[in-house]
């Protein structure tokens, strides 16, 4: 059954994001679908909105909810360049012991 979450959930689920703790953002949207009955997408888009508006009130305190720039790609760049220089190195090693035998 959907049906919008009370004041007091989204109260509730507001409490949740301002914990700023490194799972409030997930949990919040956890909460809120809990309460609400709606689907993840729904349940995501509605969070946001409430971050949104805490970020406009406050923008210092919830900067930590913006999830711009946060990601693997620049993981996965350095250990894409790691990767790269390991097999260099053991390419050209093996060359040169290639090249000593003959």
């Amino acid at each position: 059954m959907l049906k919008e979450p009370t004041s007091v959930e989204t109260e509730q689920v507001t409490r949740v994001l301002t914990a700023e703790g490194r799972y409030s953002y997930i949990n919040a949207v956890k909460l809120y679908r809990k309460y609400s009955g709606k689907g993840l997408k729904e349940s995501k888009t509605a969070v946001d909105v409430i971050v949104a508006e805490l970020q406009r009130l406050e923008p210092e305190k919830f900067a930590y909810l913006s999830r711009q720039g946060k990601g693997c790609i620049p993981v996965s760049v350095i250990i894409f360049a790691i990767a790269s220089l390991l097999v260099l190195l053991l390419a050209t090693d093996l060359v040169s012991v290639v090249t000593s035998v003959f």
